[in-house]
């Protein structure tokens, strides 16, 4: 019998052992577009401009999230105001033990993971089973004495008195967090520690134990939505790379997205973690990650000017560090309006054909879809190193208006006071990497629909 136990415990021992060698060395998972087949919100009926109307709309609501600054609430308490938490990708994961299956969306505006927990009042459909913490044998309530024990965020911005953070500490001194959304949807449960599981592209499961995350029970977030919640890819300590870190052989993640067109096709972007995030090469080039006095939560970055088709470059004055973000669930490039339109005089004196003449909503720049129009290269100029836009990357064909078919700018002016985002458009068929011990993205072109070579 005791040898029995010893086997037993040397098997545990070399799984969770092999487990973790396997994390060490990295691990890549399938990222999933929300308008693929693959997605549980794939509507084949729908048209090709169908799908990319909704995504427009989503790409102006998540602006609008990301540029609002927190407010605190009638109580006193801190509430971060967000439009919503409807993203463009989505990955599948494991929690607990035995494990439940998660479908939630990325988001590198976010740290905290989170997802619908049974019992929920006000929870939306989704596609699996709701996770039931009772039955895991690897969930664990995070105990507190003050709120402090509690922090998952760094909201405050700098301002003072703020006391930081969307979580506390409850009567029975355990952890609780609250999510209130712009359009009064919100999401509250307790902070806990439990395993997480991926499932690798090479077939590989891969686990983290005593991840901290959100179990929701008073939710009405994923109203709309069929996911289970939201995987937080920020770069704060709460985030999921972050917590990932001391099981990683680095602690970065890169992504590869296809472009649209490939939606429908067997094609998927991937998301990579650790060694498999690795993107070297010549044409490589990278950029710091500036907190410009905000969290480090989210990615900003230096945007120095452009230059269309290899004219002369146009720098902004002054250029000031932080001045655009960078996002996994904004679509479009948004501009401030001064540097848009110059940049739009330029695109204008490259396409010898003139743009359209009417309005089109959402879009500021179209021309008729005709074959012999030819969009010019456009150079990003980042601190760093510039990476040069091709036609794929700033033109979304396949635009309707009025039955006339179009071909947009997907780069547009910001007329709201809304922060300046660098969209998934604008990043497809780049390796994007986020490398947070160095604090740099770097990108590399890639064909993402056929060449792992970058990782």
């Amino acid at each position: 019998m005791e040898a029995y136990h010893l086997f037993l415990l040397v098997l545990v021992y070399s799984i969770t052992n092999f487990f973790f060698l396997l994390a060490a060395n990295g691990f890549t998972v399938k990222l999933i577009h929300r308008d693929s087949p693959l997605s549980p919100y794939y509507n084949k009926s729908a048209t090709t401009f169908e799908r990319l109307e909704r995504a427009t709309k989503r790409s102006f609501n998540r602006v609008k999230y990301l540029s609002d600054q927190d407010s605190f609430g009638d109580d006193g308490d801190v509430t971060s105001n967000v439009f919503g938490i409807a993203g463009e990708y989505y990955m599948e994961f494991y929690i607990g033990s035995p494990p439940y299956f998660i479908l939630a969306t990325i988001d590198t505006a976010s740290d905290l993971t989170w997802t619908q927990c049974n019992p929920c009042v006000g929870c939306s459909k989704q596609i699996n089973d709701l996770f039931e913490p009772n039955v895991s044998s690897t969930y664990q309530k995070l105990h507190c004495t003050t709120s402090a024990d509690c922090r998952i965020h760094e909201y405050c911005y700098g301002r003072q008195g703020c006391i930081e953070d969307e979580s506390y500490c409850d009567q029975n001194n355990y952890c609780r967090f609250r999510l209130t959304y712009q359009d009064k949807d919100y999401s509250n449960g307790e902070l806990a520690l439990e395993t997480f599981t991926f499932k690798s592209t090479t077939g590989g499961m891969i686990s983290f134990p005593r991840i901290k995350f959100g179990c929701s029970h008073i939710n009405n977030a994923l109203e709309h939505n069929v996911q289970s919640g939201l995987a937080g890819l920020g770069g704060g300590p709460s985030s999921m790379i972050s917590q990932m870190d001391s099981m990683l052989d680095a602690k970065q993640f890169s992504y590869c997205l296809v472009p649209l067109d490939e939606y429908s096709s067997v094609s998927t972007s991937k998301l990579n973690f650790g060694k498999h995030a690795d993107v070297t090469g010549e044409e490589v080039v990278s950029t710091p990650i500036t907190t410009n006095g905000r969290s480090k939560t989210k990615y900003y970055l230096t945007f120095r000017g452009f230059s269309v088709g290899g004219s002369t470059f146009m720098f902004i004055k002054p250029i000031i560090d932080g001045n655009i973000m960078i996002d996994s669930a904004t679509m479009l490039t948004h501009l401030p309006s001064i540097v848009y339109e110059a940049l739009k005089s330029k695109i204008m004196d490259a396409i010898d054909y003139e743009p359209v003449d009417y309005e089109v909503e959402f879009y500021d720049l179209c021309y008729e879809d005709l074959e012999d129009i030819k969009p010019p290269n456009i150079t990003f100029s980042f601190k760093g190193g510039d990476i040069i836009l091709q036609p794929f990357n700033t033109f979304l064909q396949n635009v309707m208006h009025k039955g006339i078919r179009l071909r947009c700018l997907t780069i547009v002016p910001i007329k709201d006071g809304s922060y300046p985002v660098f969209g998934t458009f604008a990043q497809t068929n780049f390796a994007v990497k986020y490398d947070l011990e160095n604090w740099k993205v770097s990108f590399k072109p890639t064909d993402c629909t056929i060449d792992p070579s970058y990782i």
